[in-house]
């Protein structure tokens, strides 16, 4: 039971049981990716529903390395910003509707992903040195901070734009979830502050996780 009590524990836990509702939806239940109406089959429905699935599989794995004891932050924040880039797709499955189809958006979804891979490791060098001053490593982490943002921000408008006023919980839990995961940044990638990192903010994001994943379904299995 004191496991329970670890923060990065419950972020797995609940992790992994909203990834197994979404895939026993996505295998068994078709009728979330039908138009309520006159039951038209959406695909991009579809798409969307399968980015969120594999965000969840990365914040499992990303939670996971956290677990280690001295894990590699690079490869955290790269699989933290390949799940905010899923994210931004999430956001363009609902935004754009039947126009989402053919490859541009996987391509600018990609050349977006390997901006955020390339400064990761470019910037990290000064970043993550022992004398690094504040300022440097806040800059290494703005660009994984403001498109997170900019994602789960988008998740709450795009919902509630597709969907009307049934996505509105989960609108305005992404957005709560969005503006209390950016402390956790500075908790989990720099080295003087991790230690607080299993403390009240990863907690929370845990609880605020599993609220995601309730108010998600709830308005996808209208």
């Amino acid at each position: 039971m004191s496991n329970l009590r670890d923060a990065r524990v419950l972020n797995l836990l609940f992790s992994t049981t909203i990834l197994a509702v979404g895939v026993a939806i996505y295998w068994f239940w078709p009728p979330a990716f039908w138009e309520p109406t006159d039951h038209d089959y959406l695909p991009f429905v579809l798409h969307g529903f399968e980015f969120w699935l594999i965000q969840w599989v990365l914040w499992i794995a990303s939670y996971g390395l956290l677990q280690n004891k001295s894990p590699d932050v690079r490869t955290i924040l790269t699989i933290i910003d390949l799940n905010t880039v899923l994210g931004l797709g999430l956001c363009l499955a609902l935004g754009m509707g039947k126009d989402f189809a053919g490859t541009r958006p996987l391509i600018n979804l990609t050349i977006i992903f390997g901006l955020l891979v390339g400064w990761n490791f470019l910037f990290s060098t000064s970043a993550l040195e022992t004398n690094a001053s504040r300022y440097i490593q806040t800059l290494w982490l703005l660009p994984s901070m403001t498109l997170s943002l900019v994602s789960l921000v988008g998740w709450a408008f795009f919902s509630w734009k597709r969907y009307g006023n049934i996505a509105l919980p989960f609108a305005c839990v992404s957005i709560l979830y969005a503006f209390v995961q950016q402390p956790s940044y500075s908790l989990i990638f720099l080295g003087r502050d991790r230690g607080e990192a299993d403390n009240q903010w990863l907690t929370c994001l845990a609880y605020l996780k599993l609220l995601l994943g309730v108010t998600f379904y709830s308005f996808i299995l209208r």
